[in-house]
């Protein structure tokens, strides 16, 4: 949280950020998006366009409850776990970055980074969209191992993993509620990376073990 708080202060105060107007946007923006079943949730331009009598903050939050609470009638109980499992496969499973404006934001001279990230039709981003693929899946069956090796922890490894696993629960029922895009889960895989890296570990040396012969026991 400091990180993501003096990132956030950083980046506006040195004029990084070029939609000044985000500051002024309150959180409920994201979650109306974020339950939005025509687009599953995923940026549109029609959400973020408030009609022209709303002029502050106050009156966006007060629009966007609504907006919310007429989205969550419309869905029901199954319609919304529906609409659950098309967000949790978007941001969680899909191997794309899609930071469409990542070359405004930080006001690239090329378009190198956006092409990466962003622009369907390059060898680049296809590239990037394989191997991030590779990572998040390397990720995720390392963090599986650790889980199943859990018996065989010490303290301060049992102690890590839980720390991490309640930290990506935590993530993973924010993301949940907040605008759905690929992007966001990038953050929750970087702190996967600790327990995933124990998790083969473990495997590494139990397969040592394992291939050790007679004498050298």
């Amino acid at each position: 949280m400091i990180i993501v708080v003096t990132f956030n202060t950083a980046t506006t105060n040195f004029n990084m950020n070029t939609d000044n107007n985000t500051i002024k946007i309150p959180y409920s923006h994201w979650i109306k998006m974020g339950l939005n079943k025509q687009t599953y949730g995923v940026w549109n331009e029609k959400d973020v366009t408030y009609p022209s009598y709303i002029t502050n903050t106050k009156e966006k939050d007060s629009y966007n409850k609504k907006i919310i609470v007429q989205r969550f009638d419309e869905f029901g109980v199954s319609g919304y776990i529906s609409h659950l499992n098309e967000k949790i496969e978007r941001e969680w499973i899909s191997s794309q970055f899609s930071m469409y404006r990542v070359g405004q934001w930080f006001k690239q001279k090329n378009n190198i980074i956006t092409d990466i990230v962003s622009n369907t039709s390059s060898k680049w981003y296809k590239n990037f969209n394989l191997y991030s693929y590779i990572i998040k899946l390397f990720i995720l069956v390392g963090m599986l191992t650790t889980i199943i090796f859990y018996k065989k922890l010490n303290g301060s490894e049992a102690e890590v993993l839980r720390i991490f696993i309640i930290s990506t629960l935590i993530v993973f029922i924010f993301l949940l509620l907040w605008e759905t895009a690929p992007h966001y889960s990038y953050e929750a895989f970087a702190i996967m990376n600790i327990p995933a890296s124990l998790g083969f570990y473990k495997v590494f040396t139990f397969i040592k073990r394992k291939n050790k012969s007679p004498k050298q026991e």
